[in-house]
């Protein structure tokens, strides 16, 4: 038996939009998710099995990101850091967007710690740090960052406002 429930992995997956494809897939064994045989006509996109072995894998790198962050949901309980390095470098802006929207719903009452090089993805948090070959040079709220309010203006300069 597995750590995790059936219902709570699809649920995860639903979240990170990898359910009901490409995960979802019929058992090639002839099983479904119980191991009761069935046959062909049986076969509908309702019978899969989660813990059918994935023989090679079918996931781009950002689909792989994503199932990671999936595995994520699933251990949110377990702590209360989520430490996050380039989670979204290999996804386009939109799935970007998707991820952060995770991450606020979430993991709403969690420390999260995103080392990322796209503004967009640390635009809203509390704090960002900005690194310039291994020092920190500036550190503040994002807004206030963009602004020119706070620090030398490495922040904005990297969101192009000059």
């Amino acid at each position: 038996m597995g750590r995790y429930s059936d219902t709570a992995i699809v649920s995860a997956l639903e979240k990170v939009q990898l359910w009901p494809s490409p995960l979802a897939t019929r058992s090639p064994s002839g099983r479904d998710a119980n191991g009761n045989e069935f046959n062909g006509a049986d076969r509908s996109p309702d019978i899969i099995a989660l813990d059918e072995p994935l023989h090679e894998n079918p996931l781009s790198t950002g689909q792989a990101q994503l199932l990671a962050l999936a595995r994520a949901l699933l251990r949110k309980d377990e702590c209360k850091v989520v430490l996050l390095d380039e989670a979204t470098s290999s996804v386009d802006a939109e799935t970007d967007g998707v991820v952060q929207a995770i991450l606020r719903a979430e993991f709403h009452g969690h420390t999260i710690v995103s080392v990322a090089h796209r503004i967009e993805t640390v635009i809203d948090a509390d704090q960002v740090v900005v690194l310039d070959q291994g020092r920190v040079v500036e550190v503040g709220e994002p807004g206030a960052l963009l602004r020119g309010e706070d620090g030398i203006g490495a922040f904005r300069n990297l969101a192009g406002r000059r």
